[in-house]
């Protein structure tokens, strides 16, 4: 199990960057179906992120196999290249840089020759709705590819724990609701407010939270009133304070006499 989701994670290709995630997944091609376009007596095969093997392709006798794009120029068949007559690498698959392109608009990965002569730049825009790749050549030794896909666009940010957390309760308060109404209603037959679950604690909770909020802020806006402590075993003269007394002992004590 544990293996099978390592393989999951290694398949499932994210890349991180200025703090959004985008899926590349697939995007690269495996085995000689390389990505191609031609403009004027050129075509340039490349790969997206992975190397183009110059020995999988007529006519090309390099043996480097660390190039993201190849320039075969005067093909005259360039679906399979038998007749090439010129064939170089424009740039290699490291060092790679990475751009935002606008706001999370896609994504701008460039590439350039070791020999600091090219350079070649993919544009990975974010367009949910049609895929297209338009090559284009910038000068001699420099070109483009425009790659329009999906895959340009940032996945949604995922809801945080509190977010969850969040909707869980409501969604579990309002079945509570739903649940206690339905039962009060029928299997009691009460209607109103009174069909709440437990109306009394609901309709009582504003008042214990005012009450609550009272005696814990008393003391900022003015004299709190203290409690008297009552004693165990004691009678109810014994917790009576002096300065509740309502009448004088003297007093009273005549008033016995007589």
């Amino acid at each position: 199990m544990i293996i099978l989701l390592f393989f999951i994670s290694a398949c499932n290709a994210l890349y991180l960057i200025d703090g959004r995630k985008y899926d590349l997944t697939n995007l690269a091609k495996s085995g000689t179906d390389y990505y191609k376009y031609s403009v004027n007596d050129s075509t340039v095969f490349w790969n997206f992120r992975s190397a183009v093997n110059p020995q999988k392709i007529d006519s090309c006798s390099n043996e480097e196999q660390t190039f993201v794009a190849l320039q075969v120029k005067n093909a005259s068949n360039p679906t399979h290249l038998k007749n090439a007559e010129q064939c170089w690498p424009i740039a290699h698959t490291l060092p790679e840089r990475v751009e935002v392109i606008g706001k999370h608009e896609g994504l701008h990965f460039y590439y350039h020759h070791n020999s600091g002569n090219g350079a070649f730049h993919i544009y990975l825009r974010c367009n949910k709705k049609k895929l297209s790749i338009v090559g284009s050549k910038i000068s001699e030794d420099e070109w483009s590819v425009d790659f329009n896909t999906k895959n340009g666009c940032p996945l949604p940010i995922p809801l945080s724990f509190g977010s969850v957390a969040l909707i869980v309760l409501s969604c579990l308060f309002a079945l509570y609701l739903l649940v206690g109404i339905f039962i009060q209603a029928v299997l009691h037959g009460k209607r109103g407010l009174k069909m709440l679950p437990n109306w009394e604690f609901w309709s009582m909770l504003p008042g214990l939270v005012m009450d609550a909020f009272r005696f814990m802020f008393s003391p900022c806006f003015g004299k709190r009133k203290d409690y008297v402590a009552i004693e165990k075993n004691a009678t109810p003269t014994q917790n009576i304070p002096p300065s509740t007394n309502l009448y004088d002992t003297t007093e009273s004590a005549e008033i016995h006499s007589l």
